[in-house]
This record gives structure tokens, C-alpha cells and sequence, in this order.
């Protein structure tokens, strides 16, 4: 297990529509006490967790948030303006996804790492890293005539998560998004490759929700990492209600053998158990140390804002390790973490979905799912995961 400091630095840029924030995170790691426990249990099995106590409260936050709120108050000093990438830093061109969906493709020349985004949705679909491997999944049944969201890559969740009043999971990940020019075009900034996709409310949003809203998804990318942060800002005079997640898809060539980490102790709620209506769900304490996926898995996990999740695949000699995090204004607050498996059943009822693809991925979801949160006028919310893709040695050391 490892802990780890998080570092972040907060920076405005200046939008024809007002100012918009971006969160950037940075990490070290050390060593933490205390050996793993052996062995582990399928996650949503009930010898995994136990119901948590009536009167639980969440767990009481560590350094890690002081951390946080110390390092975007040093932040609020004017940040210089990034430098413009060099004519051999980066190339940026339209493609053409699965054949059919129009988007955008970065590539850091340096690196060899790249990423590409549709404007359908503003789906970050694929970010290869500098060993030229797909890091996200994508199903072989994705819909690219944009009759359905895309399955796979990164689908941005909002306002509404899940089934409701609008379409499943909100029309965010169905509408049309443009690559963000001006300060915000693509560039070469502290060693990683930046670019933003923009949203915002139009005449179709304001006929399925009634407000004045946007959406500006950040994509920092590197040789190994990937970091994406999705700013909600409020552009109306009265507050709205939403819910919100970042649905990203990792690619793994067996999930069976794989184990997940950093879940441990964290409040849950299973929503494969059967609730009567009206009844509220029951809320289960995490008591395992190494999950696996051995079946269709759909639970909300909370206060998932304090540790690493760290997913270690044998079968491809991988290691993944992400950190979360969900912010009003500057301030951290309880951060959801979904995570999703169709497992056999549901994924051979899926159209857009292969049966055996179901062993390829893991979605691991931050945002806010359990809950609905509100943003007043000109407030701004922020999702924001770091992935970090690594390897395992023959030695079993977890290199970054």
C-alpha cells in the first residue's frame, strides 16, 4: 500500500464567457506503514463488507485535504501565462473515430503519447501512452453515427446520473462540444500536453433543462499520465440541482485476475441489491483490501477523495493508480467513486456491447452520483481524476 502528498495548483484563464478555473495535480509517493492482509473477495460479494453502523458518519479526512486547501490558497496568485508550444511540440489534427465519428487528435511528438476526443459528447475515446498502448477501452460495438453516446473512453455525466427526468445519465455525453481555442488551445505546459473541450447551454439544452451552464473539460496528458478535470460553471441568474462523473473506461486484457485496492473502509451502496421503492438503500462498509471482478459489479463508493485506488493487472503487467478529487470554488469537498463492471448478464443485453468485453474493462467513476449537489449563479464545481499508468516488475516492485 502507499500514501501519497498531493500537490495542486489552481489557474484561471480568461473565456468570452468570464473566467474559467483548472485544477492540476501532482503527487509523490512514500511508503505507508502495514502490511496488505492476504487474499481478497469479489467486489458486491457479502463476505467483502459488512452494513455500516446507523449512526456512521464518513470517515474524518487526513492531511491530505489540508494539503489541498494550503496549496490552492499559495495558488491564487496570477499565474503566468503558458508558454506557446514550439512548432515541433505537439501536431493537432481532425481524425476520424471508428470510422465515422469527427474529433480531434493530440500528439506529443517528444513522447510518442496522444490522445483523441470526439466532438460528439467530448469524449476523451483514446489516450495511448508512450509504450504506443491503449490505455482506455472502447467496445468493438461502439455507435460512431452518434445515435447513441459512445461506449467507452471517458463520458462526461451531467446534470443527472443514471435514469430520471432526462435521458440516461443527462445529455452532456450526447450533445456537440468544440475544442476550446484562445488561451485554452492546445499547448505544451509543464511538461505535459494541454487541451480543452468546451460546452454550452444552447437551444436544445435549455429545451431538456432550463439553465444557463457551462462545461469545460480539461485534458492534460504525458508519457504515462493522463489528468482530466471537468469545470461545472453557472452562467445563469438562478442556481440549478446536478449530478456528475467523469464514466472513464480503463482497458485491461483480463479484469478477472486483476485486484483493486484503496477501497477499504469506505462506506458503499450496492445497486444490484433489490430496494423496496421507497425504501432507501442499505449503505455497507468496504472490508476488503483486494477486490476483484468476477461478475457484473455496480457499486457508489464514498469519500472516495482520501486514498489512491490502485488497480494491479497481472495479466498485462500493469499497474494503475488514480486519485480524485471534488472541489465548489476552492474548496475539496466528498468525492464519489463509481465502479462498474456489466459482467456477463447485462453486457451480452447490451447493443453497443460484445459479450467477452466485459473481461477488458473497469470503469472507475469520480464525481458526484450518491447525491445532488447545487451550483449557484457563477459558481463553479470541478471533477478531477489523475491516472498514472505503470508497470510490475518480475520483482513484484510497482514501478510508476
Amino acid at each position: 500500500m502507499y500514501a501519497s502528498r498531493l500537490k495542486w495548483k489552481k489557474s484561471e484563464r480568461a473565456t468570452n464567457g468570464g473566467s474559467v478555473q483548472h485544477w492540476t495535480l501532482r503527487r509523490s509517493m512514500r511508503g505507508k506503514k502495514g502490511a496488505a492482509a492476504a487474499g481478497g473477495a469479489a467486489a458486491g460479494g457479502k463476505a467483502s463488507h459488512s452494513p455500516a453502523p446507523a449512526a456512521a458518519k464518513p470517515a474524518k479526512r487526513n492531511s491530505i485535504v489540508n494539503t489541498v486547501r494550503k496549496s490552492l490558497g499559495r495558488s491564487k496568485k496570477s499565474a503566468p501565462a503558458a508558454a506557446p508550444a514550439g512548432d515541433n511540440d505537439i501536431t493537432v489534427s481532425e481524425t476520424l473515430i471508428g470510422g465515422g465519428l469527427k474529433g480531434v487528435e493530440v500528439i506529443d511528438n517528444t513522447s510518442g503519447a496522444r490522445v483523441k476526443v470526439a466532438y460528439h459528447g467530448g469524449n476523451l475515446c483514446s489516450y495511448r501512452a508512450t509504450d504506443g498502448k491503449e490505455k482506455l477501452f472502447h467496445s468493438k460495438k461502439a455507435k460512431t453515427d452518434m445515435s447513441k453516446p459512445l461506449r467507452g473512453g471517458v463520458p462526461v455525466v451531467f446534470p443527472q446520473f443514471g435514469a430520471g427526468p432526462l435521458s440516461q445519465h443527462g445529455f452532456a455525453r450526447t450533445s456537440m462540444w468544440t475544442l476550446c481555442d484562445g488561451e485554452l488551445a492546445p499547448r505544451m505546459e509543464d511538461g505535459m500536453v494541454h487541451l480543452a473541450m468546451s460546452l454550452k447551454s444552447n437551444k436544445e439544452t435549455m429545451k431538456q433543462w432550463p439553465f444557463k451552464f457551462e462545461l469545460v473539460h480539461h485534458i492534460r496528458f504525458g508519457p504515462k499520465e493522463l489528468e482530466t478535470s471537468m469545470n461545472i460553471i453557472n452562467r445563469d441568474s438562478k442556481p440549478f440541482d446536478f449530478q456528475a462523473l467523469l464514466h472513464t473506461y480503463l482497458k485491461f486484457k483480463n479484469i478477472n485476475q486483476a485486484t483493486i485496492e484503496g477501497l477499504e473502509g469506505l462506506r458503499y451502496v450496492d445497486k444490484l441489491e433489490y430496494v423496496v421503492p421507497g425504501e432507501p438503500r442499505q449503505v455497507w462498509v468496504e472490508k476488503s483490501n483486494k477486490l476483484k471482478v468476477a461478475s457484473e459489479v455496480d457499486n457508489i463508493y464514498y469519500n472516495a477523495e482520501n486514498a489512491p485506488i490502485v488497480i494491479t493487472s497481472p495479466a498485462d503487467n500493469s499497474r494503475v493508480e488514480i486519485h480524485m478529487a471534488l472541489c465548489r470554488g476552492d474548496e475539496m469537498t466528498d468525492c464519489d467513486a463509481v465502479m462498474w463492471n456489466p459482467g456477463t448478464g447485462k453486457g451480452n443485453r447490451m447493443a453497443d456491447f460484445s459479450m467477452p468485453e466485459w473481461q477488458s474493462m473497469l470503469c472507475i467513476e469520480p464525481g458526484c452520483a450518491s447525491r445532488t449537489e447545487v451550483c449557484q449563479p457563477g459558481e463553479t464545481w470541478t471533477v478531477t481524476q489523475n491516472i498514472k499508468f505503470g508497470r510490475i516488475s518480475k520483482y513484484g516492485v510497482r514501478n510508476a
